[in-house]
């Protein structure tokens, strides 16, 4: 079933990127009136000033250049202008359409730059326009269709949350809708419908969201079918039906091109399942001929798969089993799924094929097997996990007891203060009494020394006392930060798992969401770790002599498959071979997050490991250069900060170059950032060659 759905909605989302080249495809084509339509704004543009005239004209050809380059172009242009002109409607409106611009191109840092652009402004103005919630749906849906459950629920949460405290009407349905479709991925259909009858309660406050209605009837349909609400599937789909019809004649009117092929299918396919369901094997058969007319090659696979299942069932009821089973195979042909496959083996073994169904049986034992060593790698995982959690909180309670000494101790300090103060008191009356003699004179001076002095060291403690406890509750405040998240979908779907009324797919969906926040946990535990041991002097450098070009080449064979194929990797050593006394393991640590970082910031262009050899200082280079994002100047110095991140978006912990730069310090050399170099980012790793060789211990 998880399969299945994945399937589904990774089609949904290929199916909407189809429509809309199909949409641009259409316009293009249509006739020569539209192109003499196109250069002729584009002459018009050229001669006029006025920026409120210029605006529209430059709306009307981004109406006619749909996911087009030029359309980004143009939205640019018009964002420009609206800021200049103060429409903030307008610039909103146009940023959103750049936001789905790039979701469709499946480029996620322009959408959410232009996602956060809205965020920023419309906060700035104290607005909550539906701009706002249309690009954060689109953010929503490509985090649920990469399987970042985590990250989609959080964000459809929030804008169910921004919009329930401003009455956004739009942003209340949009926010149901993306919650809808995440519980119907998780196999959760019951709370799916739930979502989406809320979400069409909050459209049917605004008649004027057609499209989006749409695609509320279209998706919610397919989990009322799964669980077999038959009435309300039909309701569904005339609803559907009439809905489609009002907006292809709305289009018609516009002159305006609706790729009616994708929705008429799906809409045949699904009142075929609806019929064959409740036994109406006449209608569902008529419905089947209707949706026919639209399979081509060129439809998505979404949507025939979709037609292909109806096909099956409804001949299985029809009892025509060899039609059944050429169905299926045409399914299974577009996505293993072990519903098909099920239903394959149980018709070949009515019609006596048991070769035949005994070899489908043995594939669905070797996915269940696969699914089944999935699912207790995870457990594992998770119980490891556990494991660490429970020894993080040990730690987590003797620091509190730590805490409690200090504090006791700062309580006995001032004890001792006041008893310093009281014998201060009675040396001085001492020495009013016993003044004449010298003896006892410089016998009180000498001890009124020794009591200052031991007055300023316990002020001296108490201030790294005091400074270590501030240190300590910003260091819990970071960590507590960075671990909420993942922790609070740990905690959430552990208890889901032990619920017994959740069935066994949707508890192996908890278990991946599980594994996925407990290994964003599991690399913060051990950066922090790692740091602690670094800066408290916990550690062992081991120094040998090594070949720094062999070095760099085994660092570099483990990201072979690791860029992305726009992305290379190359290495540029000064010389062949160079002996060097380093630690192999600490080396592998620096130049390995070095290279990560550049690759993962790096979507397109070149990542470049450079070794220089310095003799003349006694002093290697190892450089690390890359053509992406690069960093701002003036976070040069930030970067190298705990829990700082350049882009906060991007999952990590902050801390892997802090912990670089230590174990550079540590072997007597340096890191930092070439601010020279503009075209990306480049670090730059200075090393020392003449470091003193770890003597070892003689064997026994």
């Amino acid at each position: 079933m998880k399969t299945n759905s994945l399937y589904i909605y990774r089609g949904i989302k290929f199916a909407c990127v189809v429509v809309i080249l199909l949409y641009a495809v259409s316009v293009s084509s249509q006739n020569e009136k539209r192109r003499d339509r196109t250069d002729s704004l584009s002459s018009i543009l050229q001669e006029i000033k006025t920026p409120g005239e210029k605006l529209a004209l430059l709306r009307e050809q981004v109406a006619m250049n749909r996911q087009q380059k030029v359309e980004a172009l143009l939205d640019k242009e018009i964002v420009d202008i609206a800021m200049q002109l103060d429409s903030f409607q307008i610039a909103y409106n146009t940023m959103a359409e750049l936001s789905r611009y790039y979701y469709n191109r499946d480029m996620r840092d322009s959408m959410l730059y232009w996602y956060a652009m809205i965020d920023t402004i419309s906060r700035q103005r104290k607005e909550c326009p539906d701009a706002l919630f249309t690009a954060g749906s689109l953010v929503c849906q490509d985090y649920l269709w990469a399987e970042d459950y985590e990250l989609a629920m959080n964000e459809a949460i929030r804008q169910i949350n921004l919009a329930d405290r401003e009455s956004q009407i739009y942003g209340q349905a949009r926010g149901n809708y993306n919650l809808a479709l995440i519980y119907q991925v998780v196999g959760q259909d019951s709370n799916a419908v739930v979502a989406f009858r809320k979400g069409l309660g909050w459209l049917d406050k605004n008649v004027d969201m057609q499209m989006l209605e749409l695609q509320f009837l279209s998706d919610m349909v397919v989990s009322t079918l799964r669980l077999n609400l038959l009435d309300d599937s039909e309701e569904l789909l005339i609803r559907y039906e009439n809905l489609l019809d009002t907006i292809e004649l709305d289009y018609k009117k516009k002159n305006y091109v609706f790729p009616a092929l994708y929705y008429r299918c799906l809409l045949y396919s699904k009142y075929s399942d609806l019929y064959t369901r409740s036994g109406q094997l006449m209608k569902a058969h008529d419905y089947l001929e209707k949706a026919s007319v639209f399979i081509s090659d060129s439809l998505s696979g979404f949507v025939k798969y979709a037609y292909y299942q109806s096909e099956a069932l409804y001949y299985v009821k029809a009892g025509n089993k060899q039609k059944a089973l050429s169905a299926i195979d045409k399914a299974l042909a577009l996505e293993d799924d072990l519903d098909m496959m099920n239903l394959k083996m149980q018709l070949l073994r009515d019609c006596g094929q048991y070769q035949e169904a005994i070899r489908v049986y043995k594939k669905m034992l070797k996915m269940n097997a696969s699914i089944n060593n999935e699912a207790f790698n995870r457990q594992i995982t998770q119980l490891r996990f556990l494991n660490d959690l429970n020894d993080s909180e040990k730690q987590l309670r003797e620091l509190a007891y730590q805490n409690t000494q200090i504090a006791a101790k700062q309580r006995q300090l001032i004890h001792i203060l006041g008893t310093v103060f009281v014998l201060l008191i009675l040396f001085l009356v001492l020495y009013h009494f016993y003044s004449r003699t010298r003896r006892l004179k410089n016998e009180l001076l000498s001890e009124k020394d020794s009591l200052l002095e031991s007055e300023r060291q316990l002020r001296l403690m108490k201030e790294k006392a005091v400074e270590a406890n501030r240190l300590k509750t910003i260091f819990l405040s970071n960590i507590s930060h960075e671990i909420r998240t993942p922790l609070n979908a740990i905690v959430g779907f552990s208890e889901l798992l032990v619920d017994d009324s959740f069935k066994e797919e949707d508890k192996v969906a908890f278990a991946s969401t599980i594994n996925h926040s407990s290994e964003l946990l599991m690399n913060l535990i051990n950066d922090v770790l790692e740091l602690s041991r670094l800066e408290s002097g916990n550690y062992s450098f081991t120094i040998r002599e090594w070949d720094a070009v062999m070095l760099c080449r085994e660092i570099l064979s483990g990201f072979e498959n690791m860029p992305r194929p726009e992305v290379k990797l190359t290495f540029t050593p000064s010389v062949d071979s160079f002996l060097m006394n380093t630690d192999r393991f600490r080396m592998h640590q620096l130049l390995k997050h070095l290279l990560s970082n550049a690759i993962k910031f790096t979507h397109k262009g070149e990542v470049n490991l450079t070794f220089e050899a310095d003799t003349e200082n006694d002093l290697v280079r190892f450089i690390v250069t890359d053509t992406g994002c690069g960093i701002p100047v003036d976070m040069h110095i930030q970067i190298f900060e705990r829990f700082e991140k350049l882009n906060e978006f991007e999952q990590g912990t902050g801390l892997g170059l802090p912990i670089c730069r230590l174990v550079a310090t540590h072997l007597g050399g340096s890191l930092y950032i070439d601010s020279t170099y503009t075209k990306g980012a480049r670090f730059v790793f200075i090393h020392p060659c003449n470091l003193q060789i770890t003597k070892e211990p003689p064997s026994n």
